[in-house]
C-alpha cells in the first residue's frame, strides 16, 4: 500500500527528512520514490505474471536483496547526518526488513509449491523437499 501512497504522496512517511533537506533535494527524493515504487509495483506484478513461478519470485527476491544490502550499506550515517530523524530512519529500516522476510518466504513457498507439483494430490506430498 505504501508503493501505492508514495505515487500519489511521494514524501508521505519523510516529513522529518523533507524538513531538513533543501528544496532541490526534496524534490530529486520525492522523483526518486516516485521512480522506486513504480518499478516495485511493476516488478511484483510481472512476478505474478503467469501464476508464482520460481524464477519469478527469485528474480524478485534477488533484486531485493541487492535492494537490501545497498540500504544498509549506504543508510547508516543517515542518522548522524540527521539526528532529528533518527527514529524515522529505524522505522524504514524495519519495514525494509519485515520485506526481505516477506520475500524471502515468498521464495520458499514458490520453491515448495513447484516440487509439490511434480506429483498430483497426497502423492505429491510425500515427495521430499531436499533430495
Amino acid at each position: 500500500m505504501w508503493a501505492v501512497q508514495i505515487l500519489v504522496i511521494p514524501l508521505a512517511g519523510l516529513g522529518c527528512f523533507a524538513d531538513e533537506w533543501t528544496e532541490m533535494e526534496t524534490r530529486m527524493m520525492g522523483g526518486m520514490l516516485r521512480e522506486i515504487n513504480v518499478f516495485t509495483i511493476g516488478f511484483f506484478l510481472y512476478a505474478d505474471r503467469g501464476g508464482i513461478k520460481v524464477w519469478n519470485v527469485g528474480m524478485v527476491f534477488a533484486i531485493y536483496l541487492v535492494f537490501m544490502i545497498v540500504w544498509l550499506s549506504t543508510g547508516s550515517t543517515v542518522p548522524e547526518r540527521y539526528p532529528s530523524c533518527a527514529d524515522t530512519y529505524h522505522a524504514f529500516t524495519n519495514a525494509q526488513w519485515v520485506t526481505m522476510v516477506w520475500a524471502t518466504l515468498a521464495f520458499i513457498a514458490a520453491i515448495v509449491d513447484d516440487r509439490m507439483g511434480e506429483r498430483s494430490g497426497a502423492e505429491g506430498e510425500r515427495v521430499p523437499l531436499v533430495s
